[in-house]
């Protein structure tokens, strides 16, 4: 009877981890299926090879952020690149503040810096 029992355990043990596989690659095929529809809707990222999902909306002085790789639906969150990107081009002073901010990361000028709101409102940098 207790063999019996053991090899119950590792038939269901088996059927268990068949089950994990089939719900694993089926969550993958359905993602892909989802990233093909978007690519046919999406006129801004995907000829660009961009997760919308990376993007955040700040409109000025350019239209997106993107953290490229925030949103990895296949690895780990993996930021690779920060992409400044607009839909239209800009003119006037628009394009001013776009060069100026060009000229800023060519140079390297620039820093990172890290800002908390505390629960007081006070802001602190880490």
């Amino acid at each position: 009877m207790d063999r019996d029992i053991r090899r119950l355990e590792r038939s269901e043990q088996t059927i268990l981890e068949k089950i994990a596989f089939t719900r694993e690659a089926s969550r993958l095929v359905g993602r892909k299926a989802a990233d093909k529809a978007i690519r046919k809707i999406d006129p801004i990222f995907s000829p660009l090879k961009l997760n919308c999902n990376d993007s955040k909306v700040i409109f000025h002085p350019v239209d997106f952020i993107v953290f490229h790789g925030m949103n990895n639906n296949y690895n780990p969150c993996e930021i690779t690149e920060v992409v400044l990107l607009d839909k239209a081009k800009k003119i006037g002073e628009p394009l001013v503040v776009q060069k100026s901010i060009e000229k800023v990361i060519d140079k390297g000028n620039y820093e990172w810096v890290t800002l908390r709101v505390e629960q007081n409102g006070q802001i602190k940098a880490e």
